[in-house]
């Protein structure tokens, strides 16, 4: 995706959201990006959907040119921050989401009426047994890498007009430090998708028990559907873009 310039909306407590689009079509597909990763993360699935639709990627609170949150950086308040953007968008959407933004696409989509979004589409998402499996050690290795990355950027220069890295590596150590706890809050009531038409897709390295999970976390949702990639790249939006466009398409 050819990003010129950033196109944000404003959100109802005065924040800024930044976005980029891309192509042209009758319905919208907007897409959730993992954590800690901006707009830029689609910009290798851009090309395979412009013919078809108009793509939106956003930049979470904090990261790119969006403003930061001043309440924590939970599932729910950024699941509230993508519902804001999905109801500004006119016509039907189509909601994808790549691992941590898999939930919050989730999340969004139970609020909105079934007539809006036409499907939801899930790249290798991340499951809410992450926050009970977890070891302490693993919550606090989450906050090691992006701790790392905060240092890392603070010696980088800022790009495409956005903020310096080091304000998007502090974000994202925001977001990391509330990832397993908003998961475990999930996994107390998972969104109710009742009359959505959902994908999943896995990576090949999936196990049994987390294709299962996969599953269940569309279980509620109109004609669920399973993919299993052929590849074991978590980021499959970038290494297979043509099997989520794929997917993407059976809904528009």
């Amino acid at each position: 995706m050819t990003i010129v310039g950033s196109h944000p909306i404003l959100l109802a407590d005065g924040r800024r959201l930044a976005t980029a689009r891309s192509g042209s079509g009758s319905t919208t597909v907007i897409a959730a990006s993992g954590l800690g990763k901006s707009k830029e993360d689609w910009q290798h699935l851009a090309p395979h959907i412009e013919n078809d639709a108009t793509l939106i990627a956003y930049d979470r609170a904090g990261h790119g040119s969006s403003d930061p949150r001043t309440t924590p950086y939970d599932l729910n308040g950024m699941a509230d921050d993508l519902l804001q953007l999905v109801q500004s968008v006119e016509g039907p959407v189509v909601l994808v989401g790549h691992s941590y933004g898999g939930p919050l696409v989730r999340r969004a989509a139970e609020s909105l009426p079934s007539e809006k979004v036409k499907g939801v589409v899930l790249v290798d998402e991340s499951v809410e047994r992450l926050a009970q499996s977890a070891p302490w050690i693993s919550r606090a290795s989450v906050s090691l890498k992006y701790s790392r990355r905060v240092i890392a950027a603070a010696f980088s220069r800022p790009g495409n007009g956005e903020r310096h890295p080091v304000h998007a590596a502090r974000t994202a150590l925001r977001e990391a430090r509330e990832f397993l706890p908003s998961l475990a809050d999930l996994s107390l009531r998972s969104p109710d998708l009742s009359g959505v038409p959902a994908t999943t897709i896995s990576a090949k390295r999936s196990d049994l028990t987390l294709l299962r999970e996969h599953e269940a976390a569309i279980a509620s949702a109109e004609s669920p559907r399973t993919v299993i990639a052929d590849s074991d790249s978590h980021y499959l939006h970038h290494v297979s873009p043509e099997l989520v466009a794929d997917e993407i398409r059976r809904y528009l």
